[in-house]
């Protein structure tokens, strides 16, 4: 997992991860997600994180949904991936998102 590209001007990180097997479908890619964007927003006070994710894989996607971030927009047919074009997803979350967030607790 890494937090790239922060520029103090615009206070935007973008965020990639790399989770395989053994280790998908129990939760560590969505823990490690929140944990990210806890480091992006309390440690190193960006005001937006965003990523990139591509449409076939909606488990990435839902657990990007599960740390806060929305999707804010879409290439279309941006990759081509086992036989077939497939988008490329734009998501992003403000600092008012997540302090929403953990407002609610």
């Amino acid at each position: 997992m890494a937090l790239f590209g922060v520029k103090p001007r615009t206070r935007i990180a973008t965020l990639a991860i790399i989770l395989g097997a053994p280790h998908t479908s129990r939760g560590y890619g969505t823990d490690a997600v929140k944990a990210a964007v806890r480091y992006a927003f309390d440690e190193m006070a960006v005001n937006k994180g965003e990523l990139q994710v591509w449409s076939f894989n909606p488990r990435a996607q839902r657990a990007y949904e599960k740390a806060g971030f929305i999707q804010e927009g879409r290439r279309r047919a941006a990759t081509f991936h086992r036989g077939a074009f497939h988008d490329e997803i734009l998501m992003g979350i403000l600092r008012d998102d997540y302090e929403c967030l953990t407002a609610e607790g």
